[in-house]
């Protein structure tokens, strides 16, 4: 089975093999001018409950890392063909090319690796991740703005009411102050004026007289949308960190008596015989998630 992705963080290998999540997947990293880079893994059959794990488990690994690197990275099933049961992951090719869909054949960013992502320990955790990396390799403003307002709705509250708190908890800590103070909040709070302006406008072409609308061809429209985007995806990415609490990782390590190297935590290290899977070599990226702070 084929998953497609395009990664705008180039990593240092073309080959990774890793098991996450009990699914044992292989990376081939391919010309990002060409070809989107591919994850295989092996299902009994097309519709199987195997490939729905596949699926869920690939979606999962790739909204993390996606976070861990700080990059765009979309998404797609790419489908598979027919092999034999004793077809061996390691000797597998792709067999479907898919062209890429996010801007990024020049990117100059490269020497990431896949050594650590975070740990995600409940649905809500993966659900965010998800809906962020979708909102972060969107190239259209409308989009990006509703799928990180979704984020916050994996509070199990109001977003603009999550958005308000959280505005009013880290504000001296926010990277995109600038963008903040853009705004034309007048005597209203942050989250209603996020839902009013620009969730509301988006959504419905049409409304009711003396309500905010987007005109298409208005330069000033769409610098509020831009703005608004901007500034509830940051608002995102404090509520992954500290209302779900996304603050554990897992490695990717060699341990002993098991074939592929596989995603751990710190307490399973410490209780087991492990290596770094694929150790750094001469000079590289650390791996951060710094990037998604800078990033508009």
């Amino acid at each position: 089975m084929h998953f497609a992705f395009d990664n705008t963080r180039r990593l240092m290998r073309k080959v990774y093999y890793f098991r996450y999540t009990g699914i044992v997947f292989k990376l081939i990293q391919s010309d990002p001018r060409r070809f989107s880079d591919v994850l295989l893994t092996n299902v009994s059959a097309v519709g199987a409950t195997d490939e729905q794990l596949a699926y869920a488990a690939a979606s999962q690994f790739l909204s993390a890392l996606s976070w861990e690197n700080g990059s765009q990275i979309a998404m797609r099933h790419g489908g598979g063909y027919g092999a034999s049961d004793n077809l061996c992951l390691r000797s597998a090719q792709c067999g479907i090319k898919d062209l890429p869909e996010v801007p990024g054949g020049f990117s100059r960013m490269k020497g990431y690796g896949i050594g650590r992502i975070p740990k995600i320990v409940t649905p809500e955790q993966s659900t965010a991740l998800t809906l962020f990396r979708d909102g972060n390799s969107s190239n259209h403003m409308y989009l990006r703005f509703l799928l990180f307002s979704q984020v916050l709705e994996t509070a199990g509250a109001s977003p603009w009411d999550v958005a308000t708190e959280l505005y009013k908890k880290y504000y001296k800590e926010l990277h995109t102050k600038s963008a903040f103070d853009q705004l034309s909040l007048g005597s209203r709070k942050i989250g209603d004026y996020l839902r009013e302006d620009c969730r509301n406008a988006i959504a419905h072409f049409i409304r009711p007289s003396k309500r905010t609308t987007v005109r298409l061809d208005v330069v000033s429209d769409y610098r509020r949308i831009q703005i608004g985007a901007a500034v509830i995806r940051e608002l995102a990415i404090y509520h992954i960190r500290f209302n779900l609490a996304l603050q554990d990782h897992l490695f990717l390590m060699k341990c002993h008596g098991i074939p592929y190297p596989q995603y751990v935590d710190e307490d399973y290290i410490k209780a087991h015989r492990c290596e770094i899977a694929y150790p750094k070599k001469g000079k590289y990226k650390k791996e951060s998630n710094k990037s998604l702070e800078l990033s508009p």
